[in-house]
């Protein structure tokens, strides 16, 4: 039995030939990965906390709680950022979900909008970003589409328990459409209570929610009046019609007083 080490054995470097001024191969629309700056990480980063600070002090608002909460939600500045539709729609979406708190959001817009217009008097972004989701309540491109898809469908199935399956889908999905829909126009209802919806928007709607009465169809036989949106209808003006009627009223007035005010003077 030998102590000895065995002596170490190196193998020698092989010699690789390196060949210089190698010409790649370059694409003539090469893809170049999209610079994302410090400033531009920052502010994403701000928006995701600006969002999540709205939700949690959205899901907090209770008539208890509501003048501290609000204080706090002003003291964002929700107008100034580029997260602003979004908490806009984030508003609406609560409204839906709580609806007897409605009134809270409204009231909660109604301040937002009178401070911003306390600072700039001209415009108001966050009045703004109301009108638009507004609108896109009306707005039912998305909806059509979907229902066409998927009468098509239903139509092409051959299978009579997979149409049933489909035909059940699209009226429920329709049902969630519609309460949606209801639920946006109450709250436009609450908004036009606190001055942030136009007259014009508001018999919008009222159309909008009897044209199942209004238009030539409910003439045909065996046609049948929409009647979750008739019900829809009255719950809508018995919410605003006092205001409605002291506008109509103040507009007569007025009306009245221009006629019997004297001639202007040559």
């Amino acid at each position: 039995g030998s102590n000895k080490q065995l002596p170490l054995y190196f193998r020698p470097k092989s010699e690789r030939r390196v060949e210089t001024n190698v010409q790649l191969h370059k694409a003539e629309k090469a893809w170049k990965p999209e610079k994302v700056t410090e400033t531009d990480e920052s502010e994403e980063v701000k928006k995701k906390a600006l969002l999540k600070t709205a939700r949690a002090l959205l899901n907090k608002i209770t008539p208890t709680t509501k003048d501290a909460l609000i204080n706090e939600f002003l003291d964002h500045k929700v107008y100034e950022s580029p997260a602003l539709p979004e908490i806009v729609s984030m508003i609406f979406h609560h409204a839906l979900e709580g609806q007897q708190y409605s009134p809270l959001y409204a009231v909660t817009c109604q301040q937002q909008t009178m401070e911003e217009l306390s600072l700039n008097n001209k415009v108001s972004n966050f009045r703004n970003a109301i009108l638009v989701r507004a609108q896109e309540t009306f707005t039912t491109k998305n909806q059509d589409e979907y229902v066409k898809e998927k009468e098509a469908e239903i139509e092409a199935e051959t299978d009579e328990r997979k149409r049933n399956e489909k035909k059940i889908e699209l009226v429920e999905n329709l049902k969630k459409f519609l309460k949606r829909k209801f639920g946006n126009i109450l709250f436009i209802g609450q908004l036009y209570l606190h001055n942030l919806i136009s007259v014009r928007v508001i018999l919008f709607c009222v159309v909008d929610l009897l044209k199942s009465v209004t238009e030539k169809t409910a003439d045909v036989e065996g046609y049948k009046a929409d009647e979750e949106s008739i019900e829809c209808a009255v719950c809508f003006l018995e919410t605003i019609g006092k205001r409605l009627q002291e506008v109509a009223n103040e507009a007569n007035r007025a009306a009245v007083d221009g006629k019997n005010a004297p001639p202007a003077q040559q």
